[in-house]
């Protein structure tokens, strides 16, 4: 949070010589107030913890997108293996830190010739885990046949909140 000035307050505080905020808390408040505004000692309240200082709270993004330029370009799926596994890291970690879940992800494949081979992988129940995944999509993996250079892997997943079990136990 910081403390919003306006142009009649700074010129004001200039000329009563206080530069620093310590300075500006010796004042009484009743003159503060009278003179800069009440808005302002609530402003100063907020910041010094004195007041409730309500933020709006995080919420992450509804997907993840992450993309891996290739730095050799290739057609074997084999050798694209090593960036799946980094990008399913992140995502991985990403689930964690926003307590989500994925029921299915999508693989895109660039391609400079043609358009982008798209790869889905569905799940069978949601899942966070990164081997799991890194299998899963393997398998998938397994299923195409690469008819030109791939010059970039991307990774698309739509994370659903995870629905915690409640902890009866003390």
């Amino acid at each position: 949070h910081k403390l919003q000035l306006n142009r009649h307050q700074q010129i004001l505080l200039q000329q009563l010589g206080i530069e620093h905020i310590g300075e500006l808390l010796r004042l009484p408040r009743s003159g503060i107030a009278r003179r800069l505004g009440p808005k302002l000692l609530k402003n100063l309240d907020r910041l010094l913890g004195r007041r409730a200082d309500p933020q709006l709270i995080f919420q992450p993004p509804l997907c993840f997108k992450k993309n891996i330029e290739l730095e050799q370009e290739t057609s074997e799926v084999e050798h694209l293996l090593p960036e799946v596994a980094l990008l399913l890291t992140q995502l991985e970690q990403y689930l964690r830190q926003s307590c989500a879940v994925i029921s299915h992800l999508e693989w895109r494949l660039e391609h400079e010739e043609q358009a982008p081979t798209r790869i889905p992988v569905r799940l069978s129940r949601p899942q966070r885990e990164a081997a799991l995944l890194l299998e899963m999509s393997r398998l998938s993996f397994e299923t195409i046949h690469l008819s030109c250079a791939t010059t970039r892997i991307s990774l698309h997943a739509n994370p659903l909140p995870s629905l915690q079990p409640k902890n009866t136990s003390l």
